[in-house]
């Protein structure tokens, strides 16, 4: 015993990890972290199967460190002193200049050019012009706000490369989102805390959209627009530092005829309830679902055969900017192929879609391994 009481620290550590330990085992697990914005890992259920394959061990190593007792207040010390020592980068997400938060981005996923290739397929055999438009990112577009020797890749030369391939094809027409940002990247088009551009961004993007559809875009000034104050993103909420300014969210009143989100009616484009949450972007759209259709009724069209008709399939930056198409197109069909379990070919000959747009940002792009189900 007065071994033991020789090494006062080690006995202090032992018992700080034994209660801490105890908590663990005897509370409730937390399903969701408003604070994180994301769901955490819950206990795994052991059997022979997952011991073996080693899967058992990583999920529990996982659930212990999501579930560890005062998590929250370990992370906040972790970034304080992170800072504290003269780092910019936490969590794989870099601060930069005037309160932007980045990415880390340091390769490009072998899945990218999979994507390219099932878009490029799907195009051949629906053999109809598609429009294809990548949404850079922000370190891209704003990337003289980056900490000098931010190793991160270039995005740009990325994007221009794949424009250049999707070109090729004689069913597809580029859109280049990524000219029309960098054209206004002086102005607030990226959210400081958030992945996402904002709905400034968006209605750039929209711009570019309709002027490659040879449409006419709706004019922003004769849209009544409404704030979200206090939004913290998706890049704050694994950051964690000191010091981040919130952001706020912009949205217009556009009104509906009808808004379907997965089978379930809406008579807005915007869940509002999502406005009182720490997901605030997740209002547009109701978040990300599998099939979406908008009736927006803004064209008189006497004849059902005359009726503009688009299939937009996309990540959740379409989703601020989806609202703005509806005064182009009297019926938008919004797949998100994360979720959509059906038959896009069934969803084009069914409701008889005339225009269709492949719109997604390029880091989902490069990830996203759901693109099979174009078939």
């Amino acid at each position: 015993m007065r071994k033991i009481l020789k090494y006062p620290f080690i006995v202090i550590v032992v018992m700080i990890v034994g209660v801490l330990s105890s908590i663990q085992l005897t509370k409730e697990s937390t399903k969701f972290s408003d604070w994180e914005n994301r769901y955490l890992e819950q206990k795994p259920k052991f059997t022979m199967e997952s011991y073996l394959d080693s899967s058992f061990g990583k999920a529990y190593e996982t659930y212990v460190n999501e579930q560890f007792p005062m998590r929250k207040q370990w992370i906040q010390v972790k970034a304080v002193t992170e800072q504290i020592l003269g780092k910019v980068e936490n969590n794989d997400i870099i601060k930069g200049q005037d309160g932007y938060l980045f990415s880390k981005q340091l390769f490009v996923s072998e899945q990218l050019e999979k994507n390219i290739r099932k878009i490029e397929q799907f195009a051949n055999r629906s053999q109809r012009k598609i429009y294809v438009g990548v949404i850079p990112n922000s370190y891209s577009i704003l990337r003289e706000k980056l900490p000098k020797g931010t190793p991160n890749i270039n995005q740009d030369s990325y994007i221009r490369n794949l424009n250049k391939s999707f070109g090729e094809n004689k069913f597809i027409h580029v859109v280049p989102i990524q000219e029309i940002l960098a054209v206004h990247k002086e102005e607030p088009i990226y959210y400081r805390t958030d992945h996402h551009w904002t709905t400034l961004g968006a209605f750039y993007g929209y711009q570019q959209v309709c002027e490659e559809m040879n449409i006419n875009s709706i004019d922003e000034s004769q849209l009544e627009s409404c704030e979200i104050n206090d939004f913290y993103g998706t890049l704050d909420a694994k950051y964690k530092g000191i010091d981040v300014k919130p952001d706020k969210i912009i949205y217009y009143q556009i009104p509906i005829q009808s808004m379907s989100v997965n089978g379930r009616l809406k008579d807005s484009l915007y869940d509002m309830k999502k406005a009182k949450t720490r997901d605030k972007y997740g209002m547009f759209l109701y978040g990300n679902n599998g099939l979406t259709i908008i009736r927006s009724g803004y064209r008189k069209v006497e004849n059902k055969k005359n009726k503009k008709k688009l299939l937009i399939a996309k990540d959740s930056f379409s989703n601020s900017l989806i609202p703005f198409l509806t005064f182009q197109f009297d019926e938008i069909y919004v797949v998100d192929l994360r979720y959509f379990l059906g038959s896009i070919s069934s969803l084009l000959k069914e409701n008889e879609i005339d225009s269709i747009l492949f719109l997604y940002n390029f880091d989902t792009l490069s990830t996203d391994n759901h693109f099979y189900r174009l078939k």
